[in-house]
């Protein structure tokens, strides 16, 4: 293949493939995640996780604090005597836990903020990654060069090496990506930045990149990497296909050289740092979200699968109804709008009335304070006493979204809350191996135990979690787990399918057109089954049964029975409803 005919090759549009809807409710996404959990073993290292970067940022908000860094964009939520909370919180819609909300100013250094804002671009990244036309994406990993990185100078506090290396290497990859990629007929989609401090205290700077390259002949190949090589003065790393794209979306910094530096080093990385766009969507990746954005859409990633969301399913009331002051209706309610200093003083000295239970968005379900999938609502000034009526109403907004994910717990067969807390309990107190399966597989993998497995053998301390909790959601009785009854439910994981009972109802609303082929689709089994039967008698095959196939899609299933929809249905029912359906 030739370079020069390269240069003019056009990647197909990822805009093309969106659909014309108004993408998916928030009460779609909700329908089918809440009331499901997430694996033990997962659950527990994402727990794990977030305390460690909880603990990572607190350690360095103190250090910037210290080193006179303002940190604080104001104060963070607080409970009065009286159990109202002042400030923004986030409820969870079950367990009703109430989690004050930091207000951390928006620092590149602080873990939060920075893998809270690459958060979105990485929902968006697996969502444009997993269309088919972008599947043989790669990842690219180019570094600055041993020969720039920068040491911390405490003589020279106010000096920005760091900062203009940043800018110089960065205006190097974009035209990297302007000329020279095109010449082979490679497409830049992401540019992401990161800067490693070494046991030498030199940052080093490197940028991890995803692109799309098209077949290339060796010679062609080698001839990129060594026009890459030479404009760089490093050697490329070819990481291959994209399998974890979590990681254009990681902390900038390595979490565990920032935790032992000294403030002034770590408040002059924060200046180096601070404003600069250290993830840069470019070419179809950017028009992929541009167009998502104009289309009034955002990407939630839930069990590894990407819903595209209406963002104005998210949010409830404009964020100016946050406070409410009796001032005088010509004012129309703008502290702003006085002019004259007599007006301001005359404002001034007047109560403001603060509004209570503001109801600001809704959060995407997750597993927040316990393995069970539910969601979340950020709130403004949280009062349940509230008595007047603004307050009422907007409290009454609230349940009757905390109802409907109740709803969707016992549809599910979800655990009640205390016992859900008490599951988080035990998966996060039992030692680690006691989550996996002691023999290893050909890989040297072990396999995640399911929750059976970890009660059976936990039971004692389970029943101990479940005591405990139970006084603390004021529960009168407690069910405690048998070994042999499975406490009446049987918990069980996000990716495992649940079989519905033959005596119970086919799945809700069915079109038509959705009985009429899986009808079809059972005639064809009725068919292999019939044909595999006279192929066995033929044979001479004693064993032959009539009512079960011998070889479809590799399973062995009922020919009275059927899979639809992920659930098991009859046939006769499922006929009785194609006959309801209108």
């Amino acid at each position: 293949m030739s370079v020069i005919a390269n240069k003019n090759d056009k990647w197909p549009s990822s805009v093309e493939y969106l659909d014309d809807g108004p993408g998916l409710h928030l009460d779609d996404v909700d329908n089918e995640i809440v009331g499901k959990c997430a694996i033990p073993a997962d659950y527990r290292k994402s727990f794990q996780k977030k305390c460690g970067i909880k603990e990572l940022t607190q350690e360095i908000v103190r250090k910037l604090e210290d080193a006179g860094v303002n940190t604080m964009a104001g104060t963070p939520a607080k409970q009065d005597e009286n159990g109202i909370w002042h400030g923004l919180v986030m409820v969870t819609n079950v367990t009703q836990e109430v989690r004050p909300i930091g207000r951390l100013r928006n620092l590149n250094v602080l873990p939060e903020k920075a893998i809270s804002n690459r958060r979105e671009v990485e929902y968006d990244l697996i969502g444009w990654l997993q269309r088919p036309e972008n599947s043989n994406a790669k990842y690219f990993t180019i570094t600055a060069g041993k020969r720039n990185n920068i040491t911390y100078d405490p003589a020279k506090p106010d000096c920005d090496c760091l900062y203009q290396r940043y800018s110089k290497f960065r205006d190097g990859l974009n035209y990297w990506a302007k000329y020279i990629c095109k010449m082979f007929g490679v497409e830049v989609d992401f540019l992401g930045f990161e800067f490693p401090r070494n046991g030498l205290s030199q940052y080093h700077l490197h940028a991890n990149i995803v692109l799309r390259m098209p077949y290339l002949e060796r010679d062609d190949y080698n001839k990129f990497m060594a026009r890459t090589e030479s404009y760089f003065g490093t050697e490329p790393q070819d990481e291959g296909v994209i399998k974890d794209p979590a990681r254009f979306a990681r902390y900038p910094f390595k979490a565990e050289t920032l935790g032992r530096i000294s403030p002034e080093e770590l408040a002059w990385l924060h200046h180096q740092v601070q404003g600069k766009k250290l993830s840069q969507p470019v070419g179809e990746f950017k028009k992929y979200r541009t167009q998502l954005k104009k289309k009034g859409l955002k990407s939630v990633l839930k069990g590894g699968r990407v819903y595209r969301c209406s963002r104005k399913s998210t949010l409830f009331f404009p964020h100016s109804e946050l406070i409410e002051s009796d001032v005088d209706s010509s004012r129309n309610g703008d502290r702003n709008s006085p002019t004259d200093l007599k007006d301001k003083k005359k404002l001034a000295s007047k109560p403001r009335k603060l509004s209570r239970n503001i109801l600001i968005r809704r959060v995407n379900p997750g597993s927040f304070v316990s393995p069970i999938f539910e969601g979340a609502v950020v709130m403004f000034g949280y009062d349940p006493q509230a008595t007047d009526a603004k307050s009422l109403s907007r409290l009454a907004e609230l349940r009757k979204h905390q109802d409907k994910d109740c709803k969707r717990w016992e549809q599910r067969g979800a655990p009640k809350p205390y016992e859900a807390k008490a599951l988080h309990d035990l998966f996060t107190t039992i030692p680690e191996d006691d989550l996996y399966d002691c023999y290893r597989d050909s890989d040297g993998n072990r396999r995640k135990l399911s929750y059976r497995e970890i009660l059976d053998k936990h039971a004692d301390q389970y029943n101990e979690f479940l005591v405990a909790r139970a006084e603390e959601y004021n529960e009168a009785t407690v069910v405690l787990y048998d070994t042999t009854t499975g406490n009446q439910y049987e918990p069980y994981s996000t990716y495992d399918q649940i079989e519905v009972l033959e005596d119970q109802d086919p799945p809700p609303k069915s079109s038509k057109r959705e009985i009429d082929d899986a009808l079809a689709i059972f005639e064809t089994m009725e068919q292999h089954a019939k044909t595999s039967e006279n192929e066995a008698t033929s044979q001479g095959d004693k064993n032959a049964h009539p009512d079960f196939l011998a070889i479809f899609d590799g399973e062995e299933i009922e020919t009275e029975k059927f899979h639809f929809r992920g659930e098991l249905v009859q046939r006769d029912v499922l006929e009785d409803c194609l006959r309801e359906t209108p």
